[in-house]
């Protein structure tokens, strides 16, 4: 049976108000200033990083202030509860399962943070396996996870061009969602096999 090795954050779940309320929690809590959400997610989804964001705003000084306080929060339960479930993500999981084994490979810092996310989104049944790799590595530690691994009859799903990049690098077929963290300009220049714009038509199409 082959496998499907799913990214988590902006595949399965919509990562959106987490990133966003992090960055804005940042300077509301620490300066008192308020900022423009949608711009920050429209920088985000751009690829634009953090620094380049940051000069956006007007407010590089604060880069390292705001990587630190970034990184102590974002995988914090309570900022974790701000994610959502894609549409029809059970419903999807659970026809793929009964054709596929299906597997997590995410990049997080936490990993028992992102099982207990795991358990209390219900969606642990799905489930045989959960990587986790640095979320700052790009896409070599989740290449070196899928050589290990995997096999080329298995496919990879994510939502940014660091997950489409490992699973071309290892001959698996790629399957990228665009509705994310990434554009979907951002998406095709990684060459994905396939690219849906939902979560909910990986069935039709597996």
């Amino acid at each position: 049976m082959s496998t499907i090795w799913f990214d988590f954050d902006g595949t399965i779940t919509d990562v959106k108000t987490r990133y966003t309320q992090v960055f804005i929690d940042f300077f509301a809590s620490k300066y008192h200033i308020d900022l423009n959400s949608d711009k920050y997610w429209q920088f985000r989804q751009a690829g634009l990083s953090t620094l380049k964001i940051l000069e956006n705003y007007g407010y590089e000084r604060f880069i390292q202030e705001y990587i630190d306080f970034r990184n102590e929060t974002i995988e914090s339960i309570a900022y974790l509860k701000k994610d959502t479930l894609r549409a029809n993500v059970e419903e999807t999981l659970s026809e793929l399962k009964k054709r596929f084994t299906l597997k997590i490979l995410s990049g997080r810092a936490i990993k028992e943070n992102l099982i207990e996310q795991i358990n209390f989104l219900n969606l642990s049944s799905y489930f045989t396996e959960v990587y986790t790799v640095s979320p700052f590595a790009a896409f070599v530690e989740k290449q070196a996870v899928l050589k290990k691994n995997a096999s080329i009859s298995d496919y990879m799903v994510g939502d940014t061009e660091h997950d489409i990049k490992a699973g071309n690098s290892c001959s698996l077929k790629t399957i990228a969602i665009s509705d994310g963290m990434s554009t979907k300009e951002r998406l095709i220049q990684s060459l994905p096999t396939q690219i849906i714009d939902s979560f909910s038509k990986l069935s039709s199409i597996l």
